[in-house]
């Protein structure tokens, strides 16, 4: 677990009562390998990207102007997203149970300012509309049904007198770097809000949404404000610059976490707007994390 470890992923124990199909996971997987074996795909080609249900559903939805269907999709997701419990989190070693901790807090309290930012723009753009000067994007929802939180998380170990020395310098190559797959923080509690994790089968739908291509890439060269404001009650959506589609995590998005060996430190360097973020550092005082100031702060 020390720096020069090898990068470690780490992945969300499944519900309980998961090892009653193992047999039937293997059985499966068996079949599939042996399916690719017997049949492979030509050679030199690449496989062309399936549309499943899920994919077209909320397109279909848009085309339609079917809102009940749009509800559905949204309630499906929310029904798959289970928030880790405890003793899920029971599980896991003391660094990982560290960032869900540590996480937790810091999103509630930088989400609250987040939303302050945001009610302050919307009256803004408010008086600007009362004075007919209507605004190029359409006015976002104050407070969308539901919080789309990251899937995946990023985790580095340092001892205690390396930690104050390297933790603002650390790149996304380190070697030992962990990568927390299937990332269930317990948000919906302290923010009051449905929260929904973002995992790849539903990247892939939004992406198909927008782009009609396919999921596997996020690209939308032109804003579409009447697709974006089709999904605006349910998700607030970024449309990233430089035309590289849409940004469907809700701010803040951390993507590092660098600790320290006793762990009661916390670098973390975030986003918390489509092209912008900082970084700063927590600490465990009394057995209760406390946000710090700003470190550093970067534009794209």
């Amino acid at each position: 677990m020390a720096g020069d470890s090898a990068q470690k992923i780490v992945s969300a124990p499944n519900k309980p009562g998961w090892t009653k199909m193992k047999f039937t996971i293997f059985l499966a997987a068996l079949l599939t390998a042996l399916f690719c074996w017997v049949a492979p795909s030509r050679a030199g080609t690449t496989p062309a990207y399936v549309i499943g249900l899920e994919d077209r559903e909320i397109l279909e939805a848009y085309k339609n102007g079917d809102t009940q269907r749009l509800n559905s999709f949204f309630h499906r997701w929310e029904l798959q997203s289970w928030e880790i419990s405890e003793a899920e989190l029971e599980l896991y070693p003391r660094e990982v149970k560290t960032v869900y901790e540590m996480f937790e807090v810091f999103y509630a309290e930088h989400r609250k300012q987040i939303e302050k930012k945001m009610a302050a723009q919307q009256t803004a753009q408010a008086k600007s509309q009362s004075k007919g000067r209507e605004s190029s994007r359409p006015k976002a929802a104050e407070k969308q049904e539901y919080l789309v939180i990251q899937n995946e998380i990023r985790l580095v170990v340092l001892a205690n007198d390396a930690y104050e020395s390297r933790k603002r310098s650390l790149g996304f190559a380190y070697p030992g770097m962990w990568e927390l797959r299937n990332f269930r923080p317990r948000i919906s509690s302290r923010m009051g809000r449905k929260v929904i994790y973002l995992d790849k089968s539903h990247n892939r739908a939004l992406n198909y949404f927008f782009n009609e291509t396919d999921g596997d890439s996020d690209t939308c060269r032109d804003y579409d404000k009447n697709k974006e404001a089709f999904l605006t009650e349910k998700i607030l959506l970024h449309h990233r610059h430089w035309q590289r589609g849409y940004h469907y995590v809700s701010f803040p998005q951390v993507y590092m976490v660098v600790l320290n060996s006793d762990l009661d430190k916390a670098y973390i360097r975030y986003r918390d707007r489509w092209n912008e973020g900082g970084s700063l550092e927590c600490q465990k005082r009394e057995s209760t994390w406390k946000i710090g100031k700003i470190d550093g702060m970067w534009i794209e």
